[in-house]
Protein backbone atom coordinates (compact mmCIF):
# COMPACT_ATOMS: atom_id res chain seq x y z
CA UNK A 1 0.00 0.00 0.00
CA UNK A 2 1.15 3.39 -1.06
CA UNK A 3 -0.57 6.26 0.93
CA UNK A 4 0.72 9.89 -0.24
CA UNK A 5 -0.36 13.19 0.69
CA UNK A 6 -1.19 16.26 -1.43
CA UNK A 7 0.33 14.40 -4.72
CA UNK A 8 -2.04 16.53 -6.74
CA UNK A 9 -0.14 20.36 -6.90
CA UNK A 10 -1.78 23.37 -6.47
CA UNK A 11 -2.46 24.17 -10.03
CA UNK A 12 -4.10 20.75 -10.54
CA UNK A 13 -5.98 21.21 -7.96
CA UNK A 14 -7.53 23.67 -8.66
CA UNK A 15 -8.26 22.46 -12.34
CA UNK A 16 -10.01 19.88 -10.45
CA UNK A 17 -12.26 22.02 -8.24
CA UNK A 18 -13.00 24.50 -11.10
CA UNK A 19 -13.62 22.45 -14.41
CA UNK A 20 -14.91 19.08 -12.70
CA UNK A 21 -16.26 19.73 -9.25
CA UNK A 22 -17.84 23.65 -9.64
CA UNK A 23 -18.79 22.93 -13.07
CA UNK A 24 -22.02 22.65 -13.50
CA UNK A 25 -22.03 21.76 -17.37
CA UNK A 26 -19.05 18.28 -16.32
CA UNK A 27 -20.52 15.12 -17.90
CA UNK A 28 -21.51 12.49 -15.28
CA UNK A 29 -23.30 9.67 -16.18
CA UNK A 30 -25.29 7.26 -14.12
CA UNK A 31 -24.31 3.65 -14.03
CA UNK A 32 -26.57 1.18 -12.83
CA UNK A 33 -23.96 -1.38 -12.20
CA UNK A 34 -21.29 -0.51 -9.78
CA UNK A 35 -20.07 -3.77 -7.73
CA UNK A 36 -23.77 -4.96 -7.72
CA UNK A 37 -27.25 -3.33 -9.39
CA UNK A 38 -28.03 -2.61 -5.55
CA UNK A 39 -25.73 1.04 -5.91
CA UNK A 40 -25.99 2.88 -8.84
CA UNK A 41 -23.44 5.93 -9.31
CA UNK A 42 -22.50 8.54 -11.34
CA UNK A 43 -19.16 8.20 -13.30
CA UNK A 44 -17.37 9.76 -16.17
CA UNK A 45 -14.98 7.05 -18.16
CA UNK A 46 -11.52 8.29 -19.68
CA UNK A 47 -10.58 4.87 -20.49
CA UNK A 48 -13.28 2.23 -20.89
CA UNK A 49 -12.84 -1.52 -19.72
CA UNK A 50 -11.78 -3.74 -22.65
CA UNK A 51 -15.20 -5.92 -21.98
CA UNK A 52 -16.86 -2.79 -22.84
CA UNK A 53 -15.28 -1.56 -25.90
CA UNK A 54 -17.08 -1.98 -29.41
CA UNK A 55 -15.42 -3.17 -32.51
CA UNK A 56 -14.03 -0.48 -34.44
CA UNK A 57 -14.61 1.82 -30.93
CA UNK A 58 -12.04 3.80 -29.28
CA UNK A 59 -10.92 3.33 -25.57
CA UNK A 60 -10.49 6.20 -24.80
CA UNK A 61 -13.69 7.83 -24.12
CA UNK A 62 -12.71 11.46 -22.54
CA UNK A 63 -10.54 14.51 -23.04
CA UNK A 64 -9.39 14.28 -19.34
CA UNK A 65 -7.13 11.58 -20.27
CA UNK A 66 -4.69 14.16 -21.42
CA UNK A 67 -4.83 15.90 -17.37
CA UNK A 68 -5.27 12.20 -15.65
CA UNK A 69 -2.95 10.00 -17.48
CA UNK A 70 0.46 12.39 -16.68
CA UNK A 71 -0.80 12.37 -13.16
CA UNK A 72 -0.56 8.38 -13.00
CA UNK A 73 2.73 8.40 -15.33
CA UNK A 74 4.12 11.09 -12.43
CA UNK A 75 3.37 8.46 -9.05
CA UNK A 76 4.12 5.18 -11.07
CA UNK A 77 7.81 7.11 -11.63
CA UNK A 78 8.59 8.28 -8.72
CA UNK A 79 7.73 4.87 -7.04
CA UNK A 80 9.03 2.47 -9.72
CA UNK A 81 5.60 0.78 -10.09
CA UNK A 82 6.72 -1.16 -13.04
CA UNK A 83 10.16 -1.19 -15.19
CA UNK A 84 8.98 -1.95 -18.04
CA UNK A 85 5.23 -0.95 -19.78
CA UNK A 86 2.17 -1.21 -17.87
CA UNK A 87 -1.66 -1.12 -19.10
CA UNK A 88 -4.25 0.74 -18.18
CA UNK A 89 -6.95 -1.64 -17.93
CA UNK A 90 -9.76 1.01 -17.19
CA UNK A 91 -9.95 4.94 -16.25
CA UNK A 92 -12.86 6.49 -14.83
CA UNK A 93 -14.25 9.50 -12.72
CA UNK A 94 -17.02 8.30 -10.26
CA UNK A 95 -19.01 10.88 -7.51
CA UNK A 96 -20.92 8.18 -5.35
CA UNK A 97 -24.34 8.28 -3.72
CA UNK A 98 -25.40 7.47 0.04
CA UNK A 99 -27.67 4.61 0.68
CA UNK A 100 -28.99 3.61 4.04
CA UNK A 101 -26.70 0.92 4.86
CA UNK A 102 -22.94 1.61 5.69
CA UNK A 103 -21.11 1.17 2.74
CA UNK A 104 -20.85 -0.62 -0.69
CA UNK A 105 -19.80 -4.58 -1.02
CA UNK A 106 -16.70 -5.89 -0.39
CA UNK A 107 -14.87 -6.70 -3.85
CA UNK A 108 -12.31 -6.54 -5.92
CA UNK A 109 -12.21 -4.88 -9.78
CA UNK A 110 -10.54 -7.63 -11.48
CA UNK A 111 -10.06 -11.60 -10.66
CA UNK A 112 -6.15 -11.43 -12.10
CA UNK A 113 -2.96 -9.66 -10.97
CA UNK A 114 -3.01 -5.79 -10.70
CA UNK A 115 -3.08 -2.68 -9.35
CA UNK A 116 -5.77 -0.12 -8.22
CA UNK A 117 -4.45 3.65 -8.22
CA UNK A 118 -6.64 5.82 -6.55
CA UNK A 119 -6.65 10.12 -6.48
CA UNK A 120 -9.07 11.49 -3.87
CA UNK A 121 -10.94 14.45 -5.71
CA UNK A 122 -12.82 16.10 -2.21
CA UNK A 123 -12.30 15.91 1.04
CA UNK A 124 -15.41 13.92 2.49
CA UNK A 125 -16.48 11.03 4.55
CA UNK A 126 -17.15 7.71 2.89
CA UNK A 127 -13.92 5.87 4.20
CA UNK A 128 -12.25 3.77 1.76
CA UNK A 129 -11.64 -0.10 3.95
CA UNK A 130 -9.56 -2.57 3.30
CA UNK A 131 -9.63 -6.05 4.70
CA UNK A 132 -7.11 -8.65 5.24
CA UNK A 133 -8.60 -11.05 2.90
CA UNK A 134 -7.21 -11.53 -0.26
CA UNK A 135 -9.19 -12.73 -3.67
CA UNK A 136 -8.00 -16.25 -4.56
CA UNK A 137 -9.43 -18.59 -7.56
CA UNK A 138 -12.76 -19.63 -6.39
CA UNK A 139 -13.63 -16.93 -4.55
CA UNK A 140 -16.33 -14.55 -5.47
CA UNK A 141 -15.31 -11.58 -6.25
CA UNK A 142 -18.06 -9.10 -5.07
CA UNK A 143 -19.20 -9.87 -1.83
CA UNK A 144 -22.71 -8.50 -1.62
CA UNK A 145 -24.61 -6.73 1.42
CA UNK A 146 -27.69 -8.70 0.84
CA UNK A 147 -26.09 -11.61 1.39
CA UNK A 148 -24.37 -10.81 4.41
CA UNK A 149 -26.48 -12.66 7.02
CA UNK A 150 -26.10 -16.08 4.69
CA UNK A 151 -24.76 -19.05 5.48
CA UNK A 152 -21.11 -19.12 4.03
CA UNK A 153 -20.61 -15.33 3.77
CA UNK A 154 -16.65 -14.71 4.71
CA UNK A 155 -16.09 -12.96 8.08
CA UNK A 156 -14.17 -10.30 7.20
CA UNK A 157 -11.34 -8.20 9.28
CA UNK A 158 -10.38 -4.58 8.70
CA UNK A 159 -7.16 -4.42 7.80
CA UNK A 160 -6.79 -0.31 7.09
CA UNK A 161 -9.00 2.88 6.39
CA UNK A 162 -8.22 5.61 4.47
CA UNK A 163 -10.34 9.11 4.68
CA UNK A 164 -10.54 11.16 0.94
CA UNK A 165 -8.80 13.85 1.33
CA UNK A 166 -8.43 16.12 -1.85
CA UNK A 167 -4.99 15.49 -3.84
CA UNK A 168 -4.44 12.35 -1.63
CA UNK A 169 -3.36 9.21 -4.15
CA UNK A 170 -3.05 5.59 -3.20
CA UNK A 171 -2.12 2.42 -4.67
CA UNK A 172 -3.28 -0.93 -3.40
CA UNK A 173 -2.91 -4.92 -5.08
CA UNK A 174 -6.24 -5.18 -6.71
CA UNK A 175 -6.92 -8.53 -5.43
CA UNK A 176 -7.47 -7.55 -1.99
CA UNK A 177 -11.16 -7.35 -0.98
CA UNK A 178 -11.67 -3.71 0.03
CA UNK A 179 -15.26 -1.57 0.33
CA UNK A 180 -16.07 2.07 1.03
CA UNK A 181 -18.53 3.79 3.29
CA UNK A 182 -21.15 5.49 1.93
CA UNK A 183 -20.70 9.54 2.28
CA UNK A 184 -22.94 11.73 4.00
CA UNK A 185 -25.48 13.10 1.66
CA UNK A 186 -24.83 16.69 2.15
CA UNK A 187 -21.10 15.86 0.72
CA UNK A 188 -19.46 14.94 -2.60
CA UNK A 189 -16.69 12.23 -2.55
CA UNK A 190 -15.19 11.68 -6.02
CA UNK A 191 -12.37 10.26 -6.67
CA UNK A 192 -10.12 9.01 -10.58
CA UNK A 193 -9.63 5.47 -10.46
CA UNK A 194 -6.89 3.55 -12.17
CA UNK A 195 -7.03 -0.16 -12.66
CA UNK A 196 -3.57 -0.93 -14.24
CA UNK A 197 -1.42 -3.99 -14.96
CA UNK A 198 2.19 -5.72 -16.01
CA UNK A 199 2.22 -4.74 -20.30
CA UNK A 200 5.08 -7.00 -20.70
Amino acid sequence: MIIEENFLNDEEVEIVQKCIIDNHEFPWYRHQLSSSYDYPFYSHTLKKRDEFIKEDESEINSGWTKFFFPILQRFIDKHKLYEGDYKIMRCALNDTLSYPNQGCDVHIDYEEEHLVVMIYLTDSSGDTIFYTKQWKEGDKPVLENRLKNSKGYPKLKVKQTITPEIGKMICYNGLNYHSHNWKKPNERRVICIFGIKNGN
